[in-house]
């Protein structure tokens, strides 16, 4: 005999499901990848540290190296192109003016920093290509298209926090775009579960094997993540002295990159979906 299936029941112990599952979840915090993206000592730089290209453009995002030194060495690293494997969520990016902290962004509520310098020197630096509305084509490391934002420098830049909002993420990645002179930079991090018990997860020091900067260098962290568990935020600490605030810096950037959390009546239909298929297999 056919049983006619209790909906109220299936979805009542679909919830159960959810809940469970959420109560296992466990989300991740980690460095994937790290690389030097300009150095002024390469023969063929004519800017001070770079230039180094980035697009946040939907249709070819992510970000090429070039004019680099590998770290440690007197060895000239070969142009490397990385796409960024999700969307553009969000990005940021500090440069402008002496003596005014401007930002050039996109959707300016993911990512927000704090700094306690109060004096900026531009130094007429450009090293940050970023392609914006204009799309740079297939190739990132040989543009088609002329740039349509520049940045970053500060001279007298020497640390920053950001924090970047994750909440409604379920993967993604914080790309930090940053710099130093002469210095060994600190990049640290942790995720955070503002409004829940989750703990802390922290990144002690995402920069490049600790390397000092061969006069003006710029850098990228890849700090991935998955959200199972309902995390709020990410807050990286930038230190381009390393040890203190102080330092002649360069910096500093973010590129958020993700895939959203599903809707809850998605997850709800799936998991109904499941239930259902196993009620079938029992008949």
């Amino acid at each position: 005999m056919k049983l006619k299936p209790n909906i109220k029941a299936l979805t009542t112990v679909a919830g159960l499901m959810l809940a469970t599952g959420s109560a296992n979840a466990v989300s991740t915090f980690s460095t994937n990848f790290q690389q030097t993206i300009g150095s002024e000592q390469h023969p063929d730089t004519t800017i001070e540290g770079g230039p180094f290209n980035v697009s946040v453009n939907d249709n070819n995002a992510g970000y090429a190296a070039i004019n680099y030194r590998l770290p440690g060495t007197n060895t000239d690293g070969a142009d490397y192109e990385r796409d960024f494997t999700e969307p553009v969520v969000s990005y940021s990016f500090l440069g402008g003016v002496n003596n005014v902290l401007n930002v050039v962004r996109g959707n300016s509520d993911f990512i927000n920093y704090t700094t306690t310098d109060t004096s900026f020197d531009s130094f007429g630096q450009s090293q940050l290509q970023l392609w914006t509305t204009s799309d740079p084509g297939t190739d990132l490391t040989n543009p088609s298209t002329t740039r349509d934002s520049a940045g970053v420098g500060y001279r007298s830049f020497g640390q920053a926090v950001a924090t970047v909002d994750i909440s409604a993420l379920a993967t993604g990645t914080v790309n930090v775009f940053y710099g130093a002179f002469s210095s060994t930079p600190l990049l640290s991090a942790i995720m955070k579960d503002t409004d829940g018990a989750g703990p802390d997860i922290t990144i002690t020091n995402a920069h490049l094997n600790g390397d000092q900067a061969n006069r003006a260098e710029y850098y990228v962290a890849e700090l991935g993540f998955v959200n199972d568990a309902g995390y709020d935020v990410i807050e990286y600490t930038w230190l381009a002295n390393g040890t203190d605030d102080t330092g002649n810096g360069r910096g500093l950037g973010t590129v958020l990159t993700g895939t959203a959390v599903p809707e809850p009546s998605s997850t709800a239909l799936l998991g109904l979906g499941g239930l259902a298929l196993i009620l079938r297999r029992r008949k």
